[in-house]
């Protein structure tokens, strides 16, 4: 869980690419993009911010 908040972090508040985002995490591309296109995005990203 702390790796998908992580990586949406990442992807929204920083605005970084999938590449950058999966070298930083340690991840593969795919993943990354699996972990930005899950339905429950607006809620890991509402836990990230504090707000869950």
């Amino acid at each position: 869980m702390r790796q998908i908040i992580e990586v949406l972090r990442l992807k929204h508040d920083v605005v970084l690419s999938h590449d950058r985002i999966a070298r930083a995490c340690g991840l593969s591309k795919s993943v990354v993009g699996k972990y930005v296109s899950q339905p429950q995005e607006g809620h890991h990203l509402a836990v990230a911010r504090g707000r869950g």
